[in-house]
């Protein structure tokens, strides 16, 4: 149900911290959706990129005008931004089967939803070659762009998202991060925690701490227990998963490091 993997290097980027924890979680038999955590500390320039397929782009809550392109040699054009989007916008990929590979009828959607903190966002058409390397076939498919910046070193950054693809309608209801505290005292943003209504009236909550913690902030996990006070959360875990029926009863825990998750009083330890 929970699949996740965690892999760093900051000497990529000569900086402090290159992270990134990507998380799968099951819905039904053939629905899913991933959770992806990003973390950069160093330099003061941070853009995340992502792409899908050939499609038309639809965006949910954000306020786009024209603007400057990206720059730096990128083959990218016919930029739109919002500098100042409100977390828990999304933009939904309409993929276009150009190779006939579905059944007749058949919609493929992948839909984001960004929940990261003080960044700006842009959407941009990106040049690529269709078909094999032989082909010389241009084309342009949409992009997004999350981008954060700071006038002095190092900037932090933690780019929060959730993707899930689907055919015809979204599993999903809505998404919505909390605050995970220690002591009462809120955590810094490199630790994330969201819920995630499903849309058959079963609820998620994902837990995905910084367990590297580079710039020693406080209270960090080592700090810990770590709780989620809106969902009466306890856990000593770097990454966990609790969902919830419809009927708000615990249906299914899951944790990645830590020995417990502790939910309403009832304590799950590691065996």
């Amino acid at each position: 149900m929970l699949r996740a993997v965690r892999a760093s290097c900051p000497a990529m980027i000569g900086g402090q911290q290159y992270e990134r924890t990507v998380a799968s979680v099951d819905v039904g038999p053939a629905s899913f959706y991933v959770l992806d955590v990003f973390r950069v500390v160093g330099g003061r320039d941070h853009a995340k990129f992502m792409h899908s397929h050939f499609a038309t782009l639809q965006t949910d809550g954000l306020e786009l005008e024209p603007g400057p392109d990206y720059g730096h040699a990128t083959q990218m054009r016919d930029f739109r931004h919002d500098a100042a989007a409100t977390p828990g916008w999304n933009v939904t990929w309409d993929v276009e089967d150009r190779y006939g590979y579905l059944a007749d009828g058949a919609k493929i959607h992948l839909r984001y939803t960004d929940l990261t903190a003080g960044a700006a966002v842009a959407t941009a058409q990106a040049w690529v070659i269709q078909g094999g390397y032989g082909s010389s076939q241009e084309t342009w498919i949409p992009r997004i762009m999350v981008r954060r910046t700071a006038d002095q070193e190092p900037l932090a950054s933690c780019f929060v998202g959730v993707i899930e693809p689907y055919s015809n309608q979204s599993a999903i209801k809505s998404v919505a991060r909390l605050v995970p505290t220690v002591d009462g005292a809120a955590m810094p943003d490199g630790n994330v925690a969201l819920r995630v209504d499903l849309a058959d009236g079963r609820a998620d909550l994902v837990v995905a701490l910084d367990a590297e913690n580079p710039l020693k902030l406080r209270p960090s996990l080592a700090d810990g227990p770590v709780h989620v006070p809106a969902w009466d959360l306890v856990t000593d875990a770097e990454l966990c998963l609790v969902r919830l029926d419809a009927t708000g009863q615990v249906q299914h825990v899951a944790r990645c490091g830590g020995t417990y998750v502790e939910v309403r009083g009832t304590r799950f330890n590691a065996d």
